[in-house]
């Protein structure tokens, strides 16, 4: 595996309780090299969105730490 390439995965496990989790590989785990994924940029902007919500405590902060400069 190299950076760069995209890569299916098959039968492989997830350590510990919460993110950032850990990939478990075992001897039955398959890597699988496939044809480059091209994201756009909004596509990519809408996935952060979903996996990391806007949230009024981080609004707050931004503003406090914008104020305190």
């Amino acid at each position: 595996m190299s950076t760069g390439n995209s890569y299916i995965i098959k039968d492989y496990g997830l350590r510990d309780e919460a993110p950032p989790y850990s990939i478990s590989i075992n001897k039955k785990t398959m890597f699988f090299k496939t044809a480059p994924v091209v994201v756009s940029e909004e596509l990519r902007r809408q996935a952060e969105a979903l996996i990391e919500p806007s949230s009024q405590l981080k609004k707050l902060m931004a503003l406090l730490l914008w104020r305190v400069r």
